[in-house]
């Protein structure tokens, strides 16, 4: 008796999932009640690239406390970041999505649980590849803090009372985060305004033949902060 062929599936440009895929995505289904009610808990930050150094503990803790066992909780994972991943990369709606996971998933059940969390994972992996677009060019800027303070006297002169910016950059290269900080007056402020405004005003101007929303929502860089 032949198998049928595996699905195409629109995450993977009209490829097949690898084999292990369908059966490691059915063994989500066999975890503990408790643990698929939770498993968002562990499945959201196992998207990101690389994995966070606590995931580990965590990973621990939930079968721990769902007394699953690591390899089967993992192999479950595995499978579920792999499809979300492939299908977060080509900003593929819920719909198409949704379809896609009823050909891999053999209970309807897993379906609904990764297509309930989808959009969430789609926004943090598409800021993960904004990010890492931006640092494959050199640093990244993550964060902009400021105050408004005034000067009133220096060894320059006296009686001054001007007010100064205090902007502190924060960046990332790679594994390192850096800061900068300027101190502006309010002209320079003004200029900077003036370019973010250009920015944003281009951004907004549609290019021959796009709509405005043809290239997507904008996307943030999550801040990184120092420790």
């Amino acid at each position: 008796m032949e198998h049928p062929a595996p699905a195409p599936l629109l995450c993977l440009s009209g490829s097949a999932a690898p084999p292990e895929i369908e059966a490691d995505l059915a063994r989500v289904a066999t975890l503990p009640p408790s643990a698929r009610d939770s498993l968002w808990d562990v499945l959201l930050p196992s998207l990101e690239d690389p994995l966070p150094s606590a995931m580990e503990r965590r990973l621990d803790d939930f079968c721990a406390r769902h007394r699953v066992a690591d390899e089967h909780l993992a192999r479950a994972l595995k499978a579920c970041r792999f499809l979300l991943r492939e299908a977060a990369k080509l900003d593929l709606d819920l719909p198409s999505f949704t379809k896609d996971l009823a050909q891999v998933a053999r209970d309807p059940a897993i379906g609904a649980l990764l297509a309930a969390g989808y959009e969430r994972a789609k926004s943090l992996v598409r800021k993960q590849i904004l990010r890492a677009v931006l640092l494959d060019h050199g640093q990244a800027l993550t964060s902009v803090d400021w105050r408004l303070d005034h000067v009133t006297a220096s060894s320059h002169g006296a009686r001054m009372n001007a007010p100064i910016a205090i902007l502190t950059l924060r960046a990332q290269e790679a594994d390192r985060s850096t800061r900068t900080t300027f101190h502006a007056s309010l002209a320079a402020i003004a200029e900077l305004r003036a370019a973010c405004d250009a920015i944003l005003s281009a951004r907004a101007t549609p290019a021959a033949g796009r709509s405005p929303d043809a290239a997507g929502p904008a996307l943030e860089i999550p801040p990184r902060r120092d420790p």
